[in-house]
């Protein structure tokens, strides 16, 4: 076996990391997710978290990408209205909310962030709205769009913190109609 240059690397105080930065998000959301605040609740040294993550957008991108094996799937559902009551039921909880809302600022500051967003979150579950939208009736298109509105909808809501009730649940119910061939 080579030698090895340095010291291992500490996959536990690494997880420390990830896991201070995710309850960091449940109890005060982004904004107190600092490097200095993951370090002290993680018990590891500031120069370590820079060593595996370049920025605080980085940090969260993986904090937040790596706990959506623990998010209930928005792609659960056959039909346009079990997707809609699906996605606002699991993003009514409030710690799926606030993972959604550090993914967003992570990916609002960091490149890498945005386009591990893009591929890792939003493209399985556009693929398969945009499938039940043309199954309903809607052209490429038509899906295409349609699907970014259901889903901007979505995380506009989750980001602004406000509720998704009856109300709004029922618009993305008409919106989804809109547009069929």
């Amino acid at each position: 076996m080579p030698p090895t240059r340095g010291r291992p690397r500490d996959t536990a105080a690494r997880e420390r990391a990830l896991d201070a930065v995710r309850d960091l998000l449940r109890t005060g959301g982004p904004r107190i997710v600092t490097m200095e605040a993951v370090a002290l609740k993680a018990t590891v040294g500031k120069q370590s978290l820079y060593r595996w993550w370049p920025s605080k957008a980085a940090l969260l991108s993986e904090a937040t990408l790596s706990s959506l094996g623990d998010l209930p799937s928005q792609a659960d559902g056959s039909t346009l209205d079990a997707w809609i009551d699906r996605s606002i039921a699991s993003l009514g909880e409030d710690r799926n909310a606030s993972v959604l809302r550090a993914m967003l600022s992570a990916a609002a500051q960091d490149d890498d962030s945005a386009i591990r967003l893009r591929s890792v979150v939003l493209a399985p579950h556009m693929d398969h709205l945009r499938a039940l939208l043309a199954a309903a009736g809607h052209d490429e298109v038509s899906a295409a769009t349609t699907a970014d509105l259901l889903i901007g909808g979505l995380f506009f809501w989750v980001a602004a913190r406000q509720p998704i009730d009856e109300t709004r649940r029922d618009a993305l119910r008409r919106l989804a109609t809109v547009g069929r061939s």
